[in-house]
């Protein structure tokens, strides 16, 4: 069982010259070596002990502050978080950072991507190992989750970038047979970036939004962490908008054409044939899917996901410049791999 487990750092911004900091970064970031015995984790047997990911958080606090990445390894961009490489020279972990929060709700964090994890095994979808850690970040708490590093080869967009395309590919067709497991209970974001493929076998990466719903329908995911990004008076008026988002993801058609829109992002557009051939003959054979439909679900993504980056930016001048206190998330533009 993956469980939170509180790491106490050194004050966030370094106080040395950036150059010698990242000399700094480059020599701790090898020592000390992995342990197993550092903390519980799924499956995995070594990942970064308490003084790698003190070093890391405050990697990330100076580049908060400042917007320079440069002492950072970012290996993908989310709309909620980035995907963090370490050690930076050869990673061997990814560290996702969460919002943060109180011990309590690290916890029941950790327990709901446990759960979902579990959930998803019961149903022979595999997941990539996973943990979650805490930080105290100047007795402000957050989370990291942390998972071994994958070669470029194995994700799955990067397959598909490698192959012809084709309906009968087999890591498309046990695509299908994930799409078709999909409840209003249980989900899974499917696109392609969000797995691995060894050539014969799925693994998902993108846990950090466990897709579980209550009797009611509300996502058991508590949201208040993450509504921090936005400016107060917003806050209600975003949770909505993000839980009619996350119901796109109840029913596998929806899924399905969410998928087939992210091949635009992705660009992965020559895929969108075989991909909608697989999804209509497998998935969605009294309903096709059809490309202008995937297209309008992707305009619509460009547009609604600006105006919430925007909202962010709102937000992290008042916390920085009136306020005079950290903004704790990064501002990205996952479409196009920059930080704002």
């Amino acid at each position: 069982m993956s469980t939170a487990t509180l790491i106490r750092r050194t004050p966030s911004i370094p106080s040395t010259p950036l150059a010698s900091n990242r000399a700094r970064l480059a020599r701790l970031s090898r020592s000390p070596p992995l342990h197993p015995d550092s903390a519980n984790m799924v499956g995995v047997t070594a990942f970064p002990t308490a003084a790698q990911l003190q070093l890391l958080e405050s990697q990330v606090s100076y580049a908060l502050e400042t917007r320079d990445m440069s002492a950072l390894k970012v290996i993908g961009f989310g709309e909620v978080s980035i995907a963090l490489g370490w050690p930076v020279d050869s990673p061997q972990f990814v560290c996702k950072r969460t919002p943060p929060a109180t011990q309590t709700q690290i916890n029941n964090y950790a327990a709901l991507i446990d759960t979902y994890i579990a959930g998803l095994a019961a149903i022979d979808i595999k997941c990539v190992d996973t943990t979650t850690l805490a930080v105290d970040s100047n007795d402000v708490l957050l989370g990291y989750i942390v998972q071994p590093f994958q070669p470029a080869e194995l994700l799955a967009d990067n397959v598909m970038r490698a192959t012809e395309p084709s309906p009968d590919h087999p890591l498309l067709q046990e695509l299908c047979g994930v799409l078709n497991k999909i409840t209003p209970r249980l989900s899974v974001d499917c696109q392609f970036s969000n797995w691995t493929w060894d050539g014969t076998k799925l693994q998902l990466l993108d846990i950090g939004s466990p897709f579980l719903w209550d009797e009611e329908g509300n996502l058991d995911l508590e949201i208040a962490p993450f509504m921090a990004m936005f400016p107060w008076p917003i806050r209600s008026v975003v949770h909505k908008e993000m839980q009619t988002i996350a119901a796109r993801w109840k029913e596998p058609r929806a899924v399905a054409v969410d998928v087939a829109a992210s091949l635009y992002r992705i660009e992965l557009e020559n895929w969108m044939d075989a991909v909608l051939e697989a999804f209509n003959s497998k998935v969605v054979p009294d309903n096709p899917i059809t490309a202008t439909e995937a297209r309008a679900i992707y305009d619509e993504d460009l547009k609604t996901w600006p105006r919430l980056k925007q909202m962010q930016r709102v937000q992290r001048a008042w916390q920085t410049k009136v306020r005079r206190k950290p903004y704790e998330f990064f501002i990205q533009n996952s479409y196009t791999g920059e930080i704002i």
